[in-house]
């Protein structure tokens, strides 16, 4: 194998496990990290954890989009009418009863999983797309196996709460982790 194949399969893995790990922060395992760190470190710090990696993963998103700006602009003009959407979300806070909290959700929450997402389609294609999903829930159910051994007060209901005792796994709540785990059940 030559030097140049080498550096574009490593390249190629490198984004792959990116793309594994945007698509675990952004199925839930930002909570898990939220609950970990505040069982830790305290609530400020966990905040700032989880905003770090929100931004690492936009950002990195961002910068391998423009790196390829040729390919994601096609992906935006092939994207037709969600991109509607995108720009009605962005919009809402003009008549939101509290612009600046939806104004800060739109930049905190989707402006970075719009980038994501814009990364995952213009650089893979739906093969690999669904490889990565697979990948992400995978660790992710091992996680959660992992955690109800390891801390089993994160990984299930407290028992004061509505439903005592329920397996959430590395989600916040037991209706999460049995979506995932539907999807999961789906992909595999």
């Amino acid at each position: 194998m030559k030097a140049k194949d080498m550096d574009e399969a490593k390249a190629s893995r490198n984004e792959m496990v990116f793309a594994v790990l945007g698509l675990m922060f952004f199925n839930g395992v930002s909570t898990f990290l939220e609950r970990a760190f505040d069982a830790g470190i305290g609530n400020q710090l966990s905040e700032l954890a989880v905003s770090f990696v929100r931004y690492t993963v936009f950002i990195g998103s961002f910068i391998m989009l423009l790196q390829r700006w040729r390919g994601s602009l096609k992906t935006i003009l092939r994207g037709g009418w969600v991109w509607g959407l995108v720009l009605l979300m962005a919009a809402s806070f003009t008549w939101a009863e509290n612009p600046a909290v939806v104004f800060t959700g739109v930049r905190a929450e989707v402006l970075p999983t719009v980038c994501f997402g814009l990364y995952l389609a213009t650089n893979f294609t739906v093969t690999e797309q669904f490889k990565a999903i697979m990948w992400a829930l995978s660790i992710s159910i091992f996680l959660s196996i992992l955690l109800a051994f390891v801390s089993p007060g994160l990984a299930f209901e407290p028992l004061n709460s509505t439903h005592p005792g329920a397996w959430k796994g590395i989600y916040s709540h037991k209706n999460d982790f049995s979506a995932y785990m539907v999807l999961t059940a789906a992909v595999l």
